[in-house]
């Protein structure tokens, strides 16, 4: 078993007893929501139950409460674990640069295999032209030249071989490049996912503490989404969903980084932009989104769309978690106080 293989196993650090008590919960739990008992709806109960990642443990205990788990919900929290796990197992960094410099001694020892075998075939072609005693002559041409020829056409046959292997290596490279990508990227809105996400916020931190700076951070959350897919269907609401993603695209533009965070959530970060700012593009966002109701073909009404943010700026040395604990408790503010508001905390 692979390093990478216990990693995910070890997400599941129950013992016999205990993870069968966690899956008889998960079948009684299917039975009280009358749901089939798959793969999917197994595993994000049993993640609830076992509150392996807090952060998953909420969202589903939310969906649960507000009565929001189904199909829908359920794949998209099953792909963003699945998405997790997938990431957390790519091959590092320091793998990608051991199979870069592999592929470069490769390359380094084809080009001077290349050169002596142009040498080799010179020097050999000179000595044949050579007026050579016989005593000389023949041993060269029966048995020393043959055997250097044979050497090299085995080096030959090694370098097609070193060859080959140099392309499955840049295969290889690209097949990782993509994995990571994919596993950064949301499916439906094709913007960053809560990994790709995590990765650039990382990144920000270190830069504002590198300059001694701060950055801003918009937490966005769909007003009565799940009334929408109840009402409109599901499809209403991945269109939803994709039409908020792109309008804070062009909003945030070249500004900062977006992604969706879960769900019907999407998080922003703006370097070395100030509160009033930053305050300036949530407001937009949900002025913009409110003020343009969406035409629905199969319903003669129009969808009217509303969100709630929230609004938090970097304290320098505040980690991660604290900064997350910040913004989502404001948007539990503004969702608690009416909705369809932006609540700040510089």
């Amino acid at each position: 078993m692979t390093d990478q293989n216990k990693s995910v196993f070890n997400r599941y650090t129950q013992n016999k007893k205990e993870a069968r008590a966690l899956a008889e919960g998960c079948l009684e739990k299917l039975k009280q929501l009358e749901l089939n008992a798959n793969p999917i709806h197994f595993t994000l109960l049993f993640e609830w139950l076992s509150q392996n990642d807090p952060f998953l443990h909420t969202e589903i205990e939310q969906a649960l409460n507000d009565n929001s788990y189904n199909n829908n919900t359920a794949e998209t929290l099953f792909i963003n674990l699945i998405g997790q796990i997938l990431y957390s197992s790519i091959p590092s960094q320091e793998v990608e640069n051991l199979l870069k410099n592999l592929q470069s001694q490769l390359d380094s020892w084809t080009n001077s295999s290349d050169k002596k075998h142009s040498e080799l075939t010179k020097h050999i072609n000179e000595i044949k032209a050579l007026e050579l005693p016989t005593e000389i002559q023949k041993p060269l041409t029966e048995q020393i030249l043959p055997t250097i020829e044979s050497m090299m056409q085995e080096t030959k046959h090694l370098k097609d071989q070193v060859l080959k292997a140099g392309q499955e290596i840049r295969l290889l490279k690209k097949e990782l490049e993509r994995a990571s990508s994919i596993s950064k990227i949301d499916e439906l809105t094709n913007i960053a996912n809560r990994n790709g996400f995590n990765e650039i916020l990382n990144k920000t931190v270190k830069q504002a503490n590198s300059e001694q700076s701060s950055f801003a951070l918009i937490l966005i959350d769909m007003d009565n989404f799940a009334d929408i897919n109840e009402t409109y269907g599901y499809l209403i609401g991945d269109s939803v969903l994709r039409y908020t993603a792109k309008l804070i695209g062009n909003e945030v533009g070249l500004k900062g980084s977006y992604a969706r965070f879960d769900g019907q959530q999407f998080i922003i970060s703006i370097p070395n932009c100030y509160y009033d700012d930053a305050m300036k593009v949530a407001n937009t966002i949900r002025s913009k989104i409110s003020a343009r109701p969406l035409q629905i073909k199969s319903n003669q009404k129009t969808l009217t769309l509303s969100i709630s943010a929230a609004v938090s700026l970097y304290q320098m040395g505040e980690n991660i978690e604290a900064l997350l604990d910040r913004v989502m408790s404001q948007l539990k503010e503004a969702k608690n106080s009416g909705r369809n508001r932006v609540i700040g905390n510089a």
